[in-house]
C-alpha cells in the first residue's frame, strides 16, 4: 500500500495522527473500567504527519484499529479470508513478523473498545451501529480503495502471516 496516498487522504479529511506502537493490556474487561472510543476524526485532529515516525505509527494504528473494526462488523472472525484479515495482514508486514503477538493483541483490545462502545451507545442486536463506527468504517474503505486490497487480496482463502 502506498503510504503517501495515504496520508494524502488522512490529510485531505483534515487529521492529523501521532501513535505510539505498544501493546495494550485489558486486565479488566468490564464496561465502567474501559476507556473510551475514541473516533479517528478525534485521534488525528492536531496531530503532526510530518514525521516519518508519526506517520508509520499513525498507519499502523489505522490497520489494526480497521482490522479489529471489521471482525466486529462482520460478526467476528470465521474460516473466510475477509477485510480483517486483510487489516491484520498489512498491519504484520508494517510492524514485521517478529511483533505478530503485539499486533494481535492491539486487535483484540480495540476490538473489546468497539463492542463495549457498542453496547453502550448502539443496539448490537438490531444491527444498529453508532456514528463513531461509521465514521471509523469510512475511514477503512478509504484505507481498502487507496491501497486497492480488495485487488491485493483477491483469491486468498487463508493468512499467508498470520500463520506462520
Amino acid at each position: 500500500m502506498n503510504s503517501d496516498l495515504v496520508i494524502r487522504k488522512i490529510k485531505h479529511f483534515s487529521f492529523f495522527v501521532l501513535i505510539f506502537l505498544s501493546p495494550i493490556n485489558f486486565s479488566d474487561d468490564s464496561l465502567e473500567n474501559q476507556k473510551e472510543l475514541i473516533s479517528f476524526f478525534d485521534y488525528f485532529e492536531g496531530k503532526d504527519l510530518t514525521d516519518t515516525n508519526t506517520r508509520l505509527e499513525s498507519k499502523q494504528y489505522a490497520l489494526e484499529k480497521c482490522s479489529a473494526l471489521s471482525f466486529v462488523w462482520i460478526g467476528g472472525d470465521n474460516e473466510i479470508f475477509d477485510l480483517g484479515d486483510a487489516f491484520f495482514e498489512e498491519a504484520i508486514v508494517l510492524a514485521g513478523k517478529g511483533k505478530r503477538q503485539v499486533v494481535y493483541d492491539n486487535i483484540q483490545g480495540y476490538g473489546i473498545d468497539y463492542i463495549n462502545h457498542w453496547w453502550k451507545y448502539g443496539n448490537p442486536n438490531n444491527g444498529d451501529y453508532t456514528k463513531l463506527m461509521k465514521d471509523d468504517m469510512m475511514i477503512c474503505l478509504e484505507i481498502v480503495e487507496e491501497g486497492d486490497l480488495q485487488k491485493k487480496y483477491e483469491g486468498w482463502k487463508d493468512s499467508k502471516l498470520i500463520e506462520d
